[in-house]
Formats: C-alpha cells, sequence, structure tokens
C-alpha cells in the first residue's frame, strides 16, 4: 500500500515527532498583601497566622508593621517573617512578608532596602519568584517623599532578572479607579483616580506592570480595601487603596484577585489575596507528626494517658509473647495516645504565654461587626493576653532569680539564651554586647553580667501597661 502524505496531528501532550512530553501543572498558591497598622502588640503577629491559615494564603505581605531594623523571625514551625523597619530610633511604618514554609516548602532569600521596601525571591520552574513589598507616603507625605520611594521601588525590580516573575504588592495610598488604561488598569477597579493614582499608573507603564485586583469584575464589597474613619451607615467612605501588580507577561498566571472583609486584626485594611498558579522547587522534608505535648500537664490528660499505659502494663504482665512483640504492642499505644489525646489543639499556642483563651476570643471578635461588641471583646483581649504574659515573664524572672542565688552560672546562661530565642525582634542591644566586653577587658564575674541582664530583661518585657518595647529584646 502507497504510503499516505497526510499527517495525523498527535494529541496536544505530543509533538509532531510523537516524543512523549512530560507536562507539570502547577498548583494555585494564594498570595496576599495587608496593611495591619502595627504588630507591635504581642498577640497580633499570631492573629495574623491565624488568619491566614484560616484563608489558605501562602504568602503574606504586610504593611506599616512598625518594628525596627531588619531580620528574619520564625513565628511557629509553619510560618517566617522577613521585616525591614526604620534603622533609626524610630519605629514608624515598616514592611514584612510571611512565608508559610508549610506549604511552600522552598528556599527564600530576602533583600531589604528600607521601611517601606522589602523584597523576597522564592525558587520556582521555570524561572524564580520575586515578591515587593511596598508602603507608600500617605497623603499628608510630600511629593519628595513619594519619588524616593518609587526610586526604592524601580531599585529593587532592577535587581530582578527579565525573565523572573515580579509581584508587587502593598498599600500604595493611591485610588486609580475604574478608569481602563490599556496593557495596566482593569476596567474594574474601584472609586475616581486621583493625582498618587496616576503617579501609580505612571510607574506600572515604566516597569511593565499589570495592576490585577481590577482585572476582575466583583462586587464593590470584594474591591475595597480601606475603611474611613468618617464612615458611617448613611455615609459610605471605602476606598481601593491596596492593590497586587505582577509583569504583564504574567498576568494570565493569576486567576483572581479580591479582598477579604470578614479577616480581623483590628485594622481599617482588608487583606488583597490573589490566586496564582506556579510551579515551586519543592525541598523536601521528612515529615514530623506534631503532638501537644503541653496537654500532659493538664489533670484530665494525664489520667487518661496514665491509663492507657496501665492496660499496656496489664496486658503485658499477664501474656507470654516475646519482647519485640510487647515493644510493637507499646509503640502502637503511643500513637494512639499521640493521635486521640495528645492531639494539638485547633490553634496551637505558638508562644509559651499564648494561651487557647486568646485564640477563641480573636475568633470571637472577627465574627462581631457591631462596634461596640467589637472594642469590648478586643479590650477583653488585650486584658487576657497582658496577664498570660505578664505572668509567664515573671514566673521565668523569679526562676532567673533562684537559680542566680544559687551561683548555678549554667543553668542560667542556659535559661537566658532559651528566653532571647523567643523574642521577637532583631538584637539591637549593644548595652549587652559592650557589656560582654567590659567582662572581658575587666575581668568581671560573669553572674554579676547575667543578673543585670536579668533586671534589664524585666524592665524590658514587663511594663506597667502590659505592652512591649518596640525593637527591644533580651540577649545574651
Amino acid at each position: 500500500m502507497e504510503k499516505s502524505n497526510i499527517t495525523t496531528a498527535p494529541s496536544s501532550r505530543r509533538p509532531f515527532d510523537g516524543t512523549g512530553v512530560r507536562r507539570i501543572s502547577g498548583r494555585p498558591f494564594k498570595i496576599g498583601t495587608w496593611n495591619v497598622r502595627s504588630l507591635n502588640s504581642p498577640e497580633k503577629i499570631y492573629n495574623v497566622c491565624k488568619e491566614m491559615d484560616r484563608l489558605h494564603i501562602d504568602i503574606l505581605g504586610l504593611s506599616d508593621v512598625r518594628w525596627k531594623h531588619h531580620g528574619e523571625h520564625r513565628v511557629d514551625g509553619n510560618h517566617t517573617m522577613f521585616y525591614s523597619g526604620s534603622e533609626e530610633s524610630s519605629n514608624m511604618y515598616g514592611v514584612a512578608v510571611i512565608v508559610n514554609t508549610k506549604s511552600l516548602g522552598t528556599h527564600v532569600t530576602f533583600v531589604p532596602e528600607s521601611n517601606r521596601a522589602m523584597m523576597i525571591q522564592i525558587q520556582s520552574k521555570p524561572r524564580n519568584l520575586n515578591i515587593i513589598q511596598l508602603y507608600a507616603p500617605t497623603t499628608e507625605g510630600s511629593d519628595e517623599d513619594v519619588e524616593e520611594f518609587y526610586r526604592q521601588a524601580e531599585l529593587l525590580i532592577k535587581a530582578t532578572k527579565k525573565h523572573d516573575i515580579n509581584i508587587i504588592l502593598g498599600d500604595m495610598n493611591a485610588k486609580v479607579g475604574r478608569r481602563e488604561v490599556k496593557g495596566t488598569v482593569g476596567k474594574h477597579g474601584l472609586g475616581e483616580r486621583n493625582d498618587r493614582g496616576d503617579r501609580l499608573v505612571q510607574f506600572c507603564q515604566d516597569q511593565d506592570l499589570v495592576i490585577m485586583n481590577t482585572y476582575f469584575q466583583l462586587p464593590p464589597r470584594r474591591l475595597y480595601t480601606w475603611t474611613s474613619p468618617r464612615h458611617r451607615p448613611d455615609q459610605i467612605i471605602r476606598n481601593q487603596i491596596d492593590y497586587i501588580m505582577i509583569n504583564s507577561r504574567f498576568k494570565n498566571c493569576v486567576k483572581s484577585a479580591k479582598t477579604y472583609p470578614g479577616a480581623d486584626i483590628r485594622s481599617d485594611h482588608n487583606p488583597v489575596v490573589a490566586e496564582i498558579l506556579l510551579v515551586l522547587k519543592k525541598i523536601r522534608k521528612r515529615r514530623i507528626n506534631v503532638v501537644n505535648i503541653r496537654k500532659i500537664n493538664d489533670k484530665n490528660c494525664r489520667s487518661e494517658v496514665v491509663r492507657e499505659i496501665n492496660e499496656w502494663a496489664a496486658e503485658a504482665k499477664q501474656s507470654q509473647e516475646t519482647v519485640e512483640q510487647q515493644w510493637y504492642k507499646l509503640k502502637t499505644k503511643v500513637h494512639i495516645i499521640n493521635a486521640n489525646i495528645l492531639k494539638p489543639d485547633k490553634w496551637v499556642a505558638k508562644e509559651p504565654w499564648m494561651t487557647e483563651k486568646i485564640y477563641q476570643l480573636m475568633e470571637k471578635r472577627r465574627l462581631h461587626k457591631n462596634d461596640k461588641l467589637y472594642k469590648t471583646i478586643d479590650r477583653e483581649i488585650r486584658r487576657e493576653v497582658r496577664y498570660a504574659r505578664n505572668s509567664w515573664y515573671r514566673k521565668k524572672c523569679d526562676h532567673l532569680e533562684v537559680l542566680h542565688n544559687k551561683h548555678d552560672a549554667f543553668n542560667l546562661h542556659k535559661e537566658i539564651r532559651a528566653m532571647k530565642n523567643l523574642e521577637v525582634k532583631t538584637l539591637s542591644l549593644h548595652a549587652f554586647r559592650s557589656m560582654a566586653l567590659l567582662a572581658l577587658l575587666r575581668n568581671v564575674n560573669r553572674t554579676d553580667i547575667q543578673a543585670t541582664q536579668i533586671n534589664i530583661f524585666i524592665k524590658t518585657n514587663i511594663c506597667p501597661e502590659g505592652k512591649t518595647n518596640p525593637g527591644s529584646s533580651a540577649s545574651v
């Protein structure tokens, strides 16, 4: 039979030469931004992580963090925060990005620029993902401040490679409105454009960026990001000033972009979250089953554990099984105890002083839209945080004083280092370093240095109002 000259097109998964192609499909990641109006209150960072878990957000940029200096802080086993603040004594402004390390599982590079701009780079395929978090000056800022801000943003973008995916997000304090600009602004924005909005559009055009939360047709409650203090039921004042932007060539990666007005952290802003399709390089880690070992301190849990172990001991005493068989049954019993009795709660306390009651109050506050009830619950949360935190620190400091009086320098030093690792901010206490230097030069007794550290630690962490001292932490 004569061979036909007609070539049948293969399936979409195979080229014309018939070679098999391995398709790597990405999964949607949620990337958002939120003006949190300060994270100086000790419980707010855990409130943010709780909302990230509830909304399934993988990467969340934060504006107006108000932390000094820059650094990396591991919030808990699943969340790591990279923050960039002021290097001066003031803790104004500040930006940060919280990464859900459990869902991403990849390498992150951190580049701080200022207290208004920072970047993290995440390894992904076939190109890296750059997240740039920004916080623009408000309307009270001068034109010089605005131009300096955009200059810093341009420097971060220039530091990236042309083929990388750049996602720029943050509180831009600008209204682009619903007036469409082809290739830059969609026709589904909110409100009317102002002068700062024109400057933002110009910045996006210069950097070939697309403002994604203006491209999806949504109801107004899914568009507004900020509520004015003058907002009333009869006078609605809501604006769209927080944005998520991406390179125009990768805009099809964004499947949705909308706000979540139900999220709560005692802020007048709503988080903006975009769903983006990406393939990230996974760093495989051994999975460890999580157990809430603190439950063993509860009398009821402890009695249940004792009962389960006694049941195993009684059976082992009467049985004629080998040692290996008894060991296997004991191991099975321990797994059952971990799964049924010591299983983690819905929100496990990330700090020793954080309690389940505080998390429940946060959820209760989130569900209340009545201003009076909201403020009442908020005051109750602050009282509970103040009491729990101060009680824990006082007990710790009493224990340190006991060790100091016993001249137990080894355990005293160990406890101080453990408490230092619990602290939130980067180390900026030059006093401790200078004291350590004096100890070396003048041969001062090491326990005297530690006693001074304890006193400073008490003054720093236990305030009469129960508030943290921004930018302060205990160190050795």
